[in-house]
């Protein structure tokens, strides 16, 4: 059966080249995909750019995912980057939505390797969606890498990357908060539910039923 699972590729890629610099590129990430990826490559400089960096993304965590995402965020072989832009901008609305991982081969001059996929840095699409991820052929890595470095230096589009760690960070702490806030609020207690009353309809009925009996028995006495 095929292997649907973007985590396995991705980890048996990092694993077929454990040197050179790590250039992630996504349109989403999470609190869990930023833990994992520090898990996952320890001791390698990375650049991540993520096209977009919306605080609800970072909301959900546990304690441990948030520690060891700020603790990638701060690590000093780690640059993070995006790309997105609201139409209020000056520059115009922009977000970036590759999803690759390319290696570079010594002094970033080429790409090593790259795999190529439908994968976002989240649980979701490293874990539980069914994605697709391919290696790109030799032949492409050099236009591959011609398109990283215009995404990671701005050189070959209009556009410049501004670096998102402080947004993250924010996004991150912030995510702890409202999570803590929500834990703190007390339960809604149920109501209990009242039996409904008798309706009227029922004791008129009654009544209505008593008076006829006593007219009946008046008029046999009267008879």
């Amino acid at each position: 059966m095929p292997d649907y699972n973007a985590q396995g590729h991705i980890q048996r890629f990092l694993g077929d080249s454990p040197h050179g610099h790590l250039f992630v590129l996504v349109g989403y990430a999470s609190v869990w995909g930023l833990a994992w990826l520090h898990e996952n490559t320890r001791g390698r400089p990375v650049t991540l750019i993520i096209g977009d960096t919306k605080p609800h993304h970072f909301e959900r965590a546990t304690n441990r995912d948030r520690a060891r995402a700020l603790q990638f965020l701060r690590r000093r072989d780690v640059r993070t980057l995006s790309w997105y832009r609201t139409g209020r901008s000056a520059e115009g609305k922009s977000m970036l939505h590759a999803k690759a991982w390319v290696i570079a081969a010594p002094r970033n001059r080429s790409a090593k390797a790259a795999l190529i996929g439908s994968a976002n840095l989240t649980r979701a699409g490293l874990r539980d969606n069914w994605e697709m991820m391919a290696l790109a052929a030799d032949g492409d890595l050099s236009r591959i890498w011609r398109q990283l470095d215009g995404f990671v230096e701005g050189r070959t589009v209009s556009r410049k990357p501004w670096d998102a760690e402080s947004r993250l960070m924010e996004a991150i702490e912030e995510g702890r908060r409202v999570q803590e806030l929500t834990k703190a609020m007390p339960t809604p207690r149920r109501r209990t539910p009242v039996a409904r009353k008798r309706s009227g309809c029922l004791t008129l009925a009654a009544a209505i039923g008593v008076l006829a009996a006593c007219i009946a028995s008046t008029l046999v006495l009267l008879l």
